[in-house]
């Protein structure tokens, strides 16, 4: 769990504590700001797995070319290759 994974949580469950404060009390801005809060940790916490999806992305790529570094090279060099035909073609 990354930070923003922890912060989301911590913000989702703090705005439902203080959305249900809110409705308790009659307070609908109370309400309104917890609900807030409640979507901004939601959205935090979305963050953080999509920042641990991309890490973890990196990762299987970096290791898939140490395990295979001529392959990489090749592919490298093809996509360059097909990119400089692309570009140059009128």
């Amino acid at each position: 769990m990354n930070e923003h994974q922890m912060e989301g949580a911590v913000g989702n469950m703090a705005g439902r504590v203080q959305s249900a404060a809110g409705a308790l009390s009659d307070d609908p801005v109370v309400e309104i700001k917890g609900k807030v809060r409640e979507t901004v940790g939601k959205l935090q916490g979305a963050y953080g797995d999509a920042a641990d999806a991309v890490s973890d992305a990196g990762g299987s790529v970096t290791r898939a070319i140490q395990a295979n570094p001529v392959a990489a090279i090749l592919i490298a060099g093809t996509v360059g290759c097909v990119l400089g035909w692309a570009l140059s073609r009128d």
